[in-house]
Parts: structure tokens; C-alpha cells; sequence
């Protein structure tokens, strides 16, 4: 049996039922705790609007907006790991900012440097 490490959770409620139907379904446990968090706060992971199906344009709006930083020479998918990597470490905190093993690519994941600080 493999162990499943979850990082360090807030002091805030837990929706532990969406936790353990994350782990269940194979999600990266930060990505996991994200979502319960979010969960026990009447929220959902989203926190803000949905990234499928958007441009490339659409997406630069939606970074702008929640304050998303990146390298100039992003892709569409870079947006989008920028985008969902803050609005993990907004729900998890500073120490979020170490993206886990396939939460999100290795090769996608944001820099630490360039998300900025989530408070």
C-alpha cells in the first residue's frame, strides 16, 4: 500500500468527504487538499472562472485580473498551470507554492518566483 502524504492544512474547515473522493480518484494530494479546502469554505476550486475552452487572450484577462504572473513567453498551457497553481496556493497558503508530482506537469509548473506571494 502506498502512503499518501497531504501538506500541511489551515486551521479553516475541511470538507474531508471531497478530500477523500480526490485521493480516491487519483488526484495529486495538494490538488486534493485544495479541493476540500475549498469545499469546506462553500467554495469550489475554481475560484474565479473556469479556464476550458478559453484563448489565448481570454486567459491573459482572467491572469491579469487574479493577478497572475508569468514569463513572457507562455504558452496557453503555462497560462493555465500559472493560473490553477495561485489559486491552489490561495487556498493552501504560502507553502503551496512547492507544486507537488503531477499536480501539475513538471514542465508547466510556475516558478515560485514568478506566481507571487498569495497574501
Amino acid at each position: 500500500m502506498t502512503e499518501t502524504r497531504l501538506p500541511p492544512l489551515p486551521s479553516a474547515a475541511v470538507e474531508f468527504n471531497v478530500l477523500h473522493d480526490a485521493l480516491a480518484a487519483g488526484d495529486d494530494p495538494l490538488l486534493a487538499a485544495a479541493k476540500g479546502i475549498a469545499a469546506g469554505r462553500g467554495e469550489d476550486l475554481q475560484g474565479g472562472p473556469s479556464l476550458s475552452g478559453k484563448s489565448k487572450a481570454e486567459l491573459l484577462k482572467i491572469a491579469k485580473a487574479e493577478e497572475v504572473v508569468f514569463a513572457d513567453d507562455a504558452t496557453r498551457d503555462d497560462i493555465i498551470a500559472a493560473i490553477e497553481g495561485k489559486r491552489i496556493a490561495d487556498l493552501l497558503g504560502p507553502d503551496a507554492y512547492v507544486i507537488a508530482e503531477g499536480t501539475i506537469p513538471a514542465d508547466k509548473a510556475p516558478d515560485a518566483t514568478l506566481v507571487g506571494d498569495s497574501q
